[in-house]
């Protein structure tokens, strides 16, 4: 039993347009958040525990969608 020919290319990758740094998520985490400041202390603190598990210092958002819309 002989296999078909397999060819493999160099994959591709795409970022989105929108780059902000980790101050900024945490910044518009804390916008959105409803609670105190102590208790937003211990959310942030753990998300900068994540970041720093991820070892960057940049993150990429996909743009906002309108609902109801389909992007390509």
């Amino acid at each position: 039993m002989s296999l078909p020919e397999l060819h493999l290319s160099k994959p591709g990758i795409h970022l989105p347009s929108v780059r902000v740094d980790n101050a900024e998520i945490i910044r518009r985490v804390r916008a959105e958040f409803k609670g105190s400041d102590d208790e937003f202390a211990t959310i942030a603190s753990a998300i900068e525990h994540v970041f720093g598990l991820c070892k960057t210092q940049v993150r990429y958002l996909e743009p906002e969608k309108t609902p109801g819309i389909i992007a390509d």
